[in-house]
């Protein structure tokens, strides 16, 4: 992934700044202030944006291991580090609340395992760890999807992410949203690729894929539902 070539249109992706998907990312959160909040692939800073807006915190740390995604975060508020989440920087039972958006993809699955560790050593005894991921609509999609996507890496179902999360946490509460009828042009275009041809693969769909996600094609584009699983959870 070209991070560089991807920061200065990575805001322009609909779902990204979806108010809909950030307010059911936070809605089971049960207090309006935490001591130490920390963001895991903070990226251009959307979530933690919100967060501050609707939210009160000491400290909000944002950590990245693009530093071009980072120059995109204009709020002063937010305590930036251009590193990566195999190693965390931060004591032992500190942050109140972690949170990772989307960033469970571009990880293997030993570097999952050492970030999930990490969040476990640094999550205070009442903090709570919420991750939201996107996901394929069903397992039977899987390999399907990883194809349509095309970036070497592999999107884990509902089901491989809860049990890689309650090796390393203790699962408090999980659910699924659904964001309706998203660009594909836009998702292509904000993400640097080539519009025509991801149309194409999508055109290319299995009946039953385009069935799950609602697909709709219209002269110049075409829509489609993304699922997205969110988990909260805490220390072991």
């Amino acid at each position: 992934m070209n991070w560089k070539e991807r920061s200065n249109k990575y805001n322009n992706t609909n779902w990204v700044k979806d108010t809909f998907l950030l307010e059911e990312f936070f809605k089971n959160i049960t207090k309006k202030y935490y001591k130490n909040v920390l963001e895991i692939g903070i990226g251009t800073g959307i979530v933690a944006d919100y967060f501050l807006n609707n939210f009160k915190c000491a400290n909000y740390y944002g950590i990245d291991y693009s530093q071009d995604m980072l120059n995109q975060i204009k709020n002063k508020n937010i305590i930036k580090k251009n590193i990566d989440c195999n190693k965390v920087p931060f004591e032992n039972n500190s942050q109140d609340l972690i949170i990772m958006r989307n960033v469970f993809h571009y990880l293997d699955y030993e570097t999952k395992n050492n970030t999930l560790s990490e969040i476990n050593r640094c999550l205070t005894p009442n903090g709570i760890f919420i991750l939201s991921q996107i996901i394929p609509f069903d397992e039977v999609i899987s390999i399907e999807y990883d194809k349509l996507i095309d970036r070497n890496i592999h999107y884990y179902t509902e089901s491989e992410i809860e049990t890689i999360i309650s090796n390393k946490l203790n699962i408090l509460n999980k659910y699924s949203i659904i964001s309706k009828q998203n660009s594909i042009s836009n998702w292509a275009s904000s993400s640097n690729q080539d519009i025509d041809k991801i149309i194409n693969k999508h055109k290319m769909l299995s009946n039953r894929f385009k069935k799950m996600i609602s697909y709709h094609e219209t002269l110049d584009d075409i829509y489609v539902n993304i699922k997205h699983i969110i988990i909260y959870s805490n220390k072991l």
